[in-house]
C-alpha cells in the first residue's frame, strides 16, 4: 500500500498520466539496453595497456620512506636558569629511557608535546615532513634506538623510531584494479561519445541529465 501511494505521488508531481510514465519507462529500459549492447558491453582492457600506464606512472606508486616514532618533548623555558633545568631534565629522561625504562612511559609521565597522552606516538611519519634538525637525527636512528636530546627552536626533543620502512613500489598486482577500472571509465566514456556521435548523424538527438525529465506537453 504504501509502495503504491509512493508511486502516485511521484507521478503527481512529474505530472505524468500512467500511460505517459509507462512510456517513459518502455524508452528509458531501450535506452539503457543499447547503451549496454553499444557501449558497455563492448569495453575492453588489455593486460597490456593496464600494464603500460602502470609504468608511465611509478612516480605515483612510489611509497616514502616512513618511520614510526615517539618523542618526549620539553619547551625550553625562558631564562637561562630555566632552559639549564629543562635541559638537565631532557638528558635525565633520555638516561633512563637507554637504561631500559618504558619510552612510551616517560613521555605519558614528562612529555610536554602534544602526543604526550599517547606515550609520545606519532604514528607513521615521513622524515622529509619533520623539521630539519629532528629530520637529520632520525636519519641516523636504526629501529629501536634513541636520539641525543636536540635541540630545535623552543623545544628540547627526545626521539625514538620505533620501525622503518624503506622507499618502495605499490606492488603492480595491488595497483592493477584502480587502473583497469580507470581505463574501462575511459573506454566507456569513449564508445559512449561515439555511439551519441552516430546517432545525431542519422536523429535528432537530445542528451538528457540523470534526473532530468523531458516536457511531455
Amino acid at each position: 500500500h504504501n509502495d503504491r501511494a509512493a508511486f502516485r505521488k511521484a507521478r503527481a508531481e512529474e505530472r505524468l498520466t500512467l500511460d505517459e510514465w509507462r512510456e517513459q519507462t518502455k524508452n528509458r529500459l531501450i535506452v539503457n539496453i543499447l547503451r549496454r549492447r553499444e557501449v558497455t558491453d563492448r569495453v575492453m582492457v588489455s593486460p597490456r595497456e593496464v600494464r603500460e600506464l602502470y609504468e608511465a606512472r611509478r612516480d605515483k606508486y612510489r611509497l616514502p620512506e616512513q618511520v614510526q616514532l615517539r618523542t618526549i618533548v620539553l619547551h625550553k623555558g625562558a631564562t637561562p636558569e630555566d632552559q639549564s633545568a629543562k635541559r638537565a631534565e631532557a638528558e635525565g629522561l633520555r638516561a633512563k629511557a637507554l637504561a631500559g625504562e618504558d619510552f612510551a612511559g616517560l613521555a605519558k609521565a614528562s612529555s610536554e608535546g602534544s602526543k604526550a597522552a599517547e606515550g609520545g606516538d606519532m604514528g607513521w611519519v615521513e622524515p622529509r615532513a619533520l623539521r630539519p634538525e629532528l629530520a637529520q637525527a632520525v636519519a641516523r636512528l636504526d629501529a629501536g634506538r634513541i636520539s641525543d636530546v636536540i635541540d630545535a627552536g623552543d623545544e628540547l626533543y627526545i626521539l625514538k623510531v620505533e620501525a622503518r620502512k624503506n622507499e618502495s613500489i605499490v606492488p603492480f598486482d595491488e595497483a592493477r584494479p584502480k587502473i583497469e577500472e580507470e581505463l574501462r571509465r575511459r573506454e566507456e566514456d569513449r564508445l559512449f561519445k561515439a555511439w551519441i556521435g552516430r546517432l545525431r548523424n542519422k536523429y535528432y538527438v537530445k542528451v538528457y541529465t540523470e534526473g532530468e525529465i523531458p516536457d511531455t506537453n
